[in-house]
């Protein structure tokens, strides 16, 4: 089966598309997978990346035999919390990926 392959965020995150099948990894390993802004910002697209392909189920994953997703990035919150430009740009697209998700609807699932 031909395996088709994507990067967001620098190379962060990263898709492939085996089937039916997508994998999202988030491939920060030396920060533990930490979710740094930038990959916030790129995850719907590296999703709708994958449901353009037809994907029918997303398994995400972090890259590294350490941890899964240690959470969000907390080196950059003072960078974040004391640009008011970064701030008024992070409520913007937080506004407008809520737009945008009323017209495509995901499904979230998590098996443990």
């Amino acid at each position: 089966m031909q395996q088709v392959e994507g990067q967001f965020a620098d190379g962060r995150i990263q898709t492939e598309r085996e089937g039916p099948i997508g994998w999202l990894t988030f491939n920060q390993p030396e920060r533990l997978n930490a979710v740094r802004r930038d990959m916030w910002d790129a995850l719907p697209a590296a999703v709708a990346w994958l449901v353009d392909l037809g994907v029918r189920a997303i398994v995400v994953r972090g890259a590294g035999d350490k941890s899964f997703i240690s959470g969000a990035d907390i080196a950059e919150f003072d960078v974040q919390r004391n640009d008011a430009a970064t701030i008024d740009d992070f409520n913007t697209k937080r506004f407008n990926d809520k737009q945008k998700s009323k017209k495509r609807r995901f499904r979230w699932r998590s098996y443990l």
